[in-house]
């Protein structure tokens, strides 16, 4: 996956990007939650082809995949 594009495709509009160039480098909250959201968006696509179903769907199997992973699903 392209996870950069959509790393770059979360952020935010910088104001003056010439002397904040540092902020590329980190995401806020509603950044990363827009990352998280689209990185579950491309890879539901990926898996599943074309395939039908709202976002909400889409991104908690995403989450569930991740906390299952991570060890941290309820049973």
């Amino acid at each position: 996956m392209e996870l950069h594009t959509i790393f770059v495709h979360s952020l935010e509009i910088v104001v003056d990007d010439h002397r904040n160039a540092e902020r590329y480098w980190l995401l806020t909250f509603p950044e990363y939650i827009e990352y998280v959201c689209r990185i579950a968006l491309k890879l539901y696509k990926v898996v599943n082809g074309d395939k039908e179903c709202k976002y909400e769907y889409k991104v908690s199997e995403f989450l569930k995949i991740i906390f299952e992973v991570e060890g941290i699903a309820d049973p």
